[in-house]
């Protein structure tokens, strides 16, 4: 995925978030594939298709301020470090643990409204679902995933300190 530094400058996005070494443009797909398909499709058009704010106002009924706001939001949405981090981590999460991450910190529904919903279950050995699970095991499942999230952030880290960044050639 490339990001077009004239275009997102024009949204006055900072380019400091996106400048870092730690940014890579995989954790940067992942991270926008999970915003909602409206948020996917906007920043398609926008990034890869190359349409306006003019054109995109028309298309959604807004004003260019409008898109342009917008625009900010989901790029610093998308390109927000713990985002990042928690996309990278996702594949040492378990099934149950990706459910809550995604209810929890990608849609941001309360724990509290989990456990009351009853969105996740305890798994049982016959692979029935078994009852809910209350918020003191959600928020202990929760610090279990922040655990595994901080040791990828800080692995990266450390990678990206060996390594020198080196921007590309214009």
């Amino acid at each position: 995925m490339r990001i077009h530094l004239a275009k997102t400058a024009r949204t006055c996005l900072p380019l400091a978030k996106l400048g870092n070494g730690l940014v890579t443009d995989r954790a940067m797909l992942r991270s926008i594939g999970t915003l909602p398909i409206r948020d996917r499709c906007l920043l398609r058009l926008f990034l890869n298709r190359g349409a306006s704010h003019g054109e995109l106002a028309g298309i959604l009924g807004m004003t260019r301020q409008g898109v342009a706001k917008t625009l900010r939001r989901l790029i610093s949405t998308a390109a927000n470090p713990r985002r990042l981090a928690l996309v990278s981590a996702w594949h040492r999460f378990s099934p149950h643990e990706q459910r809550l991450a995604y209810l929890h910190l990608i849609l941001e529904m309360p724990l509290h409204e989990i456990s009351r919903l009853r969105l996740m279950r305890r798994a049982e050995a016959d692979n029935h679902a078994g009852p809910a699970v209350s918020r003191t095991t959600l928020a202990r499942l929760m610090r279990q995933i922040q655990r595994k999230v901080q040791r990828v952030a800080t692995r990266a880290q450390r990678q990206a300190a060996a390594t020198p960044f080196i921007p590309p050639d214009r």
